[in-house]
């Protein structure tokens, strides 16, 4: 697979403009529709922790509790689970870029 390394410049370009914080980012794209696929993208050989898609669908069960009337917009929510299992973190913080905090159990957020 090829690397398109002028998209990747032009991308990164791009983001590095208008992005506050662009190492909070990364993707890749293959296009697999040519005779040779490429890949281009930002950041696509760094892993981020995927919890920003998982909230997507927390936000989706979220509003359809509240929907539902079984939660209100403002309600916390306490934090039950995290990316632990046996005691191992998922992602260990040495292994991630990211070094953001992650939530605790107990935890309680709005």
């Amino acid at each position: 697979m090829k690397e398109n390394l002028l998209l990747n410049q032009k991308i990164k370009e791009v983001i590095e403009k208008i992005h506050p914080k662009p190492n909070e980012i990364s993707f890749a794209v293959i296009d697999l529709k040519i005779n040779e696929p490429q890949v281009v993208g930002y950041n696509a050989d760094r892993l981020i922790y995927p919890a920003s898609i998982y909230k997507v669908f927390v936000a989706a069960e979220i509003l359809r509790q509240i929907d539902s009337g079984k939660r209100k917009l403002n309600d916390e929510i306490e934090i039950v689970s995290n990316d632990k299992i046996d005691g191992i973190r998922l992602f260990p913080k040495s292994a991630r870029k990211d070094h953001r905090p992650l939530l605790e159990i107990g935890e309680k957020v709005m």
